[in-house]
């Protein structure tokens, strides 16, 4: 046995077996990289890669996007706009059936994403959305199979760190990668309300559109659900969800959430409330003008798109009203900053224990191993990356998708960029695929979130889940077989 393939068993047992000891996902790529190099070059060399990796691995340019990114989520978060648009798109819908199913979607679409997991988005909005949709009168695992399913493609959707991310790791350009998600996660997203919609009209699901009429301005704070790590019944799904690294740094971990009808109140005058919900439109629309249209336009940089739009996002705290009752501007702003420190310093952990173990990979030659055995196959590229694409499934069982990126990334990345595909067409599709093994049964780790949070068995909602399994699946390879629906934007900025 060769010393590379001695340390690749070694370095990959240390680490599936600290993740069965709960040990958090960053800090185990981070000691089992550095026990392969150790293994490879000695404890020097493995000594001086952990006091250099610090530096080295946080100190790029491009990563100033991420806290930009993440300070203009979570100052848009605590403004109350998400729960605006909730209820301004169910005005729109009416009694439609399914209306409220198809809100849900779009209002997860428009503000997941950008804590850089979908595990903290759905702890953010699971109980909002599932909630309502309970009151409307849908099946309660169905109400939490919509809103898992919408988060697998919210992460595709501008502004969205883990793309971001994406770009870091396969240097590529992150304006490019922002580009590439806009299409298949809308895409997405009106698939999914194209199929709850019909699906209620032909009397599969019961619900009704529409908000019933709101109840008062009782509200919940995140930090009052149930724990993340207790599923229904109270069985036990730690030694799954406690694998994040932070649920509870969601960018809306603390904001006050209507617990008991959504709260269109955000702080304005009563006659003026029937605006409450266009007003957010309005917002929304204003912060994703600067960010995309600055991108788009080619007037700024995805770092400068990011720190204006998180400016913009301050102005619309400092000089409205849109927060919800009780929160002054004072407390929004230091709630903000707070979250973005903390979400930021758990990504950044991240990003530098991961440098840790691309160096290992990189150093045994993991790449070169898997495309050698690839090789052996005798079978077309396309193939092969079909094939990359199903191996990320199953690890939808046991981390986060941002994990899976920096795990699976150093390995995969170099081998479909030497087989000539673009990277950035292969980053959409393993985000698309990664986010869909989050939700796949029997371990998909974003259903032991929304079942901790809602109370409800996994099981059921695994079954009502299916049909969106499915669903995603279809549109995956629709986007594989058509890359240019993912890179007619990205070429448009070329």
């Amino acid at each position: 046995m060769s010393t590379e393939l001695l340390a690749t068993i070694v370095a990959f047992a240390s680490f599936f077996i600290m993740i069965s000891l709960q040990v958090r996902i960053a800090l185990a790529l981070g000691i089992s990289g550095f026990i392969g190099i150790v293994i490879l070059s000695g404890f020097g060399v493995g000594m001086s890669i952990l006091g250099s990796f610090p530096y080295s691995g946080s100190s790029k340019y491009t990563l100033f996007v991420i806290p930009m990114f993440i300070m203009l989520g979570s100052l848009v978060a605590h403004t109350g706009i998400g729960e605006a648009i909730f209820a301004a798109v169910n005005k729109v819908v009416g009694k439609v059936h399914g209306g409220l199913a198809a809100s849900t979607a779009v209002a997860i679409g428009m503000f997941s994403g950008i804590s850089g997991t979908s595990a903290a988005d759905i702890a953010t909005f699971g109980r909002l959305s599932v909630t309502e949709m309970r009151r409307a009168g849908y099946h309660p695992a169905y109400a939490a199979a919509v809103t898992v399913a919408a988060g697998t493609f919210a992460v595709l959707i501008p502004p969205s760190v883990i793309l971001l991310i994406f770009a870091v790791v396969a240097e590529q350009s992150a304006g490019k990668m922002l580009m590439a998600g806009l299409i298949p996660g809308v895409a997405s997203c009106l698939a999914l309300i194209i199929f709850v919609v019909v699906r209620a009209y032909v009397g599969k699901e019961t619900g009704t559109g529409g908000l019933r009429k709101f109840t008062g301005s009782k509200s919940l704070a995140i930090s009052d659900l149930a724990p993340v790590g207790v599923a229904a019944g109270g069985s036990s799904a730690g030694e799954t969800t406690m694998l994040l690294e932070a649920p509870a740094a969601s960018t809306v971990s603390k904001s006050r959430i209507p617990a008991a009808g959504i709260d269109l109140d955000l702080g304005v005058p009563q006659k003026s409330r029937r605006f409450a919900g266009f007003s957010g439109i309005v917002y929304a629309g204003m912060l994703f003008a600067v960010v995309m249209g600055g991108m788009y336009s080619g007037l700024l940089t995805a770092s400068e798109a990011g720190a204006w739009g998180a400016f913009a996002a301050l102005l619309i705290v400092i000089f409205t009203s849109a927060r919800p009752k009780g929160l002054t501007r004072r407390n929004v702003v230091s709630l903000a900053l707070k979250e973005t420190a903390n979400t930021t310093s758990m990504i950044f952990l991240l990003l530098i224990c991961g440098s840790v173990f691309g160096f290992f990979a990189a150093r045994a030659g993991l790449p070169q191993l898997v495309s050698d055995w690839t090789g052996q196959l005798n079978v077309p590229p396309q193939a092969l990356i079909l094939l990359f694409l199903l191996i990320l499934i199953p690890l939808g069982m046991f981390m986060d998708s941002l994990s899976i990126l920096l795990l699976a990334g150093p390995v995969m990345l170099p081998i479909v960029d030497e087989m000539g595909f673009s990277l950035v067409w292969f980053g959409i599709l393993m985000l698309k695929i990664i986010e869909i093994g989050l939700i796949t049964p029997p371990v998909g780790l974003n259903v032991f979130i929304i079942s901790g949070i809602t109370k409800l068995k996994a099981e059921g909602i695994y079954k009502k889940a299916v049909p969106f399994v499915l669903l995603d699946l279809a549109l995956t390879f629709v986007f594989f077989l058509f890359p240019d629906l993912v890179m007619w934007l990205p070429n448009l900025v070329d």
